[in-house]
């Protein structure tokens, strides 16, 4: 769960998509194109140093790559993972109100 944002992260849901296009079209070659988490006021985390702590985004992500290695490990033709966003942005369709960082 994003408790920051109230939205549900069910990790594993990036192994189930990989494993169903391995088992139910021809395990085509895929990339996924767009992983990424949005938080509310993320300013918060950002040290007095200018260093963000965003350990909720390692862990993440950390926790995504697993499963993607794991449905790589198991047969999936999975040939990258690109992380929304690579820069800094904020979201159009929350009025440019919501931030998304990459740091």
């Amino acid at each position: 769960m994003n408790v920051y944002r109230g939205w549900e992260i069910y990790e594993e849901g990036i192994y189930d998509i990989l494993i169903n296009l391995r088992d139910n079209y021809g395990n085509i070659p895929c990339y996924i194109s767009e992983n990424g988490m949005g938080v509310e006021n993320e300013t918060r985390f950002i040290a007095d140093d200018g260093q963000v702590k965003d350990h909720y985004r390692i862990d993440f992500i950390r926790e995504h790559l697993k499963w993607v290695h794991r449905a790589i490990s198991e047969g999936s033709q999975c040939q990258g993972y690109h992380l929304w966003t690579f820069i800094d942005n904020w979201s159009w369709d929350e009025c440019l109100q919501k931030p998304i960082w990459f740091h």
